[in-house]
């Protein structure tokens, strides 16, 4: 596990200095997946998903977590912890690493992806 986060917290903290190292580990497959957790969750999924071959996604549950994995081959996960409890934020990141993609089509290259990638 690594931790992208701040050790210590700075008034000027933004979620981008952050979330793109983050991103860029997970684009240089330096790792599989990634959490990232902001104030909603929205700012650092915008963020991850301008770096190149990532794929992130707002999950609140762990179901969309799951299928996220599993159907869509989502690789980072993003949410906010001034909108979930805490310990579903928890269970949610906890089952996001442990997922495997099960459907032929979010093999490694889906065929979709190709064509996501040209209205980038």
């Amino acid at each position: 596990m690594f931790d992208f986060g701040n050790s210590q917290l700075k008034q000027d903290d933004d979620y981008p200095d952050f979330v793109i190292p983050l991103a860029k580990a997970i684009a240089h497959v330096e790792l599989d997946r990634g959490v990232a957790i902001c104030g909603s969750g929205v700012g650092a999924c915008v963020a991850m998903n301008k770096v190149t071959d990532v794929r992130a996604c707002l999950v609140n549950d762990t179901f969309s977590a799951r299928q996220g994995v599993e159907d869509d081959n989502l690789n980072a996960l993003c949410h906010g912890r001034r909108v979930i409890r805490p310990f579903a934020s928890l269970g949610i990141g906890k089952n996001f690493p442990e997922r495997t993609i099960y459907m032929k089509r979010t093999s490694s290259s889906p065929t979709w992806m190709p064509m996501l990638k040209k209205h980038k």
